[in-house]
């Protein structure tokens, strides 16, 4: 079974820029694209065509190097559980348009979603859970989905007149964007991580014609779905009627439960984005914009955030079933750092 591809966003918003973080995370991990060692490694797939996008004659190679960049980051902190484990990125620019001072930076999904073909291997331990195709690779150690495991696209009118004023992207990888320039390389990494598990599947559109608060697979939820719950009384959303989940998941009434996303939260189940009224693309897979501002999986972009995967970050994807491999050593950061290649 594969699973129809939900794509999430991430959203530049100016009223969000002064934003601080209510909660501590912890300390977070900050690894540089060139310490990679035996993890899966994320490899690109170019789709625009010659002279537009990523193959633009003025801005590609910048692009590329930062979207590339972004790659390298994730293949740091991601397990190998075969020999040659790689993650292909299908990506893109395109005209996502919007307006002065908002708009939709980037969306990504999974493809070849679909069950794991050994249930041992399922970390969830509920045979009706399907994983995206990254990670549902990773389990069943094997390429069984085969091409492409992630579908994502950016907007190419961020880097012109049409949105946002005078605001581009600032393609450099030093985590260091200037005043008027939203950063590529967190946008990058924001994206891929919906694509690689940070992105659930309940409908929360009330605009698309569908049942609201009924999966987009029908009764069929996935990896992320499962470890959702309301927050009120820890009840499972999956456990819920169309009616109740769509209340939890526009009244501000969902969080994480997976104990190792509540462990890194200190020990409180960490909220999750529930707005009212919901904000399609941004509502349900994403965490609490105003707990969470600086975090690289809450729904808008906000100055500060960088170019880090956070614990938080990192344990919702291993409550999913991701290998995440190890911190390095302090005297191993230390080299790195004074070697100009440990990103603070």
């Amino acid at each position: 079974m594969d699973s129809r591809v939900n794509a999430h966003a991430m959203k530049f918003s100016e009223q969000r820029n002064s934003s601080v973080s209510k909660r501590a995370i912890g300390t977070l991990l900050s690894l540089s694209a060139l310490s990679a060692v035996h993890g899966a490694t994320l490899s690109p797939n170019y789709l625009d065509g010659a002279g537009e996008g990523f193959n633009d004659a003025i801005l590609g190679a910048d692009r590329k190097a930062a979207f590339e960049y972004a790659l390298g980051l994730w293949s740091n902190v991601l397990g190998e559980s075969y020999g040659g484990e790689t993650v292909v990125v299908d990506t893109q620019f395109n005209p996502l348009g919007g307006s002065p001072t908002s708009a939709t930076l980037g969306f990504a999904g999974p493809l070849g979603s679909g069950f794991v073909s050994n249930p041992a291997n399922n970390p969830t331990g509920n045979n009706n859970v399907f994983f995206p195709g990254a990670l549902r690779n990773h389990l069943n150690q094997t390429d069984s989905v085969g091409g492409s495991e992630i579908t994502s696209t950016f907007n190419s009118d961020v880097d012109g007149a049409v949105v946002l004023g005078s605001t581009t992207f600032y393609y450099g990888t030093d985590d260091n964007a200037p005043s008027g320039t939203t950063d590529f390389v967190s946008t990058a990494l924001h994206e891929i991580g919906h694509g690689l598990g940070w992105t659930g599947t309940l409908d929360v559109d009330t605009t698309n014609g569908t049942t609201d608060g009924s999966y987009i697979n029908g009764t069929l939820f996935n990896s992320y779905d499962f470890y959702v719950q309301r927050t009120s009384d820890g009840v499972a959303l999956h456990t819920l009627g169309d009616a109740d989940r769509f209340s939890a998941a526009t009244g501000d009434n969902i969080s994480w439960s997976g104990a190792l996303g509540v462990a890194a939260n200190s020990g409180t189940a960490p909220d999750l984005f529930a707005p009212t009224p919901s904000e399609p693309g941004s509502s349900y897979s994403h965490l609490d914009e105003g707990d969470f501002p600086t975090e690289l999986m809450s729904p808008q972009a906000t100055p500060g955030t960088g170019h880090t995967l956070s614990p938080l970050t990192l344990a919702l994807l291993e409550d999913q079933g991701w290998t995440i491999t190890a911190v390095p050593e302090p005297g191993s950061a230390l080299l790195l750092s004074l070697a100009g290649l440990f990103l603070a």
